[in-house]
Parts: structure tokens; C-alpha cells; sequence
């Protein structure tokens, strides 16, 4: 069976530093959900973050979902 992982990392356009990728524990069945997924926690870590460090810093959050095989349970 297939699934969807996402996978998240916050990048800072001012130095033009990337944290490194973190895959989420979750696994989603569509690359839909996965996308509106990573939308939705993209808006959160930003908005969790303070003004000042997302506008000096020029913070942005890039993601991507990746396809597993995963053994049916």
C-alpha cells in the first residue's frame, strides 16, 4: 500500500540557511491531504513564530510529500 508522507523545513531567505527536514509521523492516503496538510502547519509554525524573528530573518516554511510503501496492518 501506498502512502504520503510530508516532509517540512524552515528556511531563513536572509542568511539563505535551511534547518534540516523533518518528516511528519503521520501518513496521509492522498497527495491532497497531504498538501492542504502542509499548508496548514506551514500558517501555524509561522504565526507561532515572533514578528520580528519571521520579518528580520525573512523565515519561510518549503514542504514536500513524499510517497512510502508501507506493509498493510
Amino acid at each position: 500500500m501506498i502512502k504520503i508522507a510530508l516532509v517540512m523545513q524552515i528556511c531563513f531567505t536572509l542568511t539563505q540557511t535551511c534547518l534540516p527536514p523533518i518528516k511528519s509521523v503521520e501518513l496521509y492516503d492522498t497527495h491532497k491531504d497531504c498538501s492542504l496538510a502542509g499548508y496548514k502547519n506551514a500558517y501555524i509554525i509561522i504565526e507561532s513564530r515572533p514578528n520580528s524573528e519571521v520579518n528580520k530573518q525573512k523565515a519561510m516554511i518549503t514542504f514536500w510529500c513524499l510517497e512510502e510503501k508501507v506493509e498493510n496492518t
